[in-house]
């Protein structure tokens, strides 16, 4: 309890395994429907993924959010669907539409990281 040595861990990697992520440039702000989650996106010019984050502003209580996923920065319409792969778990999953829920717990792990790219990109 308390060591957080994994997490910064696997952020170091993630950090060297996706240019996004090497810069203070690409980064936009995106909604969530509650205060105590900051929801964000890191994108390099031309390309077409995006490192899609989120984190629990709040150090005690879970939270849940309804989100939205900038399925436009892809050129898809509202009801298009996303590849995303969890960078922490390592689950692939879609998402179908632009609202999502998610919920972050301090107990386990207060952000999520997802590799977002539209339908037909490797």
């Amino acid at each position: 309890p308390g060591n957080i040595v994994a997490e910064i861990t696997a952020l170091n990697r993630l950090r060297r395994s996706y240019p996004a992520l090497q810069t203070h440039l690409g980064l936009t702000f995106y909604n969530a429907l509650n205060d105590q989650v900051l929801l964000y996106g890191k994108r390099r010019p031309g390309e077409q993924e995006m490192i899609f984050v989120a984190v629990n502003l709040d150090p005690h209580n879970a939270q849940s959010a309804p989100i939205e996923v900038p399925l436009w920065e892809f050129g898809l319409p509202d009801n298009g669907s996303v590849n995303a792969t969890d960078l922490m778990r390592g689950a692939r999953f879609t998402w179908y539409g632009k609202q999502q829920t998610i919920r972050l717990d301090t107990a386990d792990l207060p952000f999520a990281i997802w590799h977002l790219t539209p339908p037909g990109v490797a």
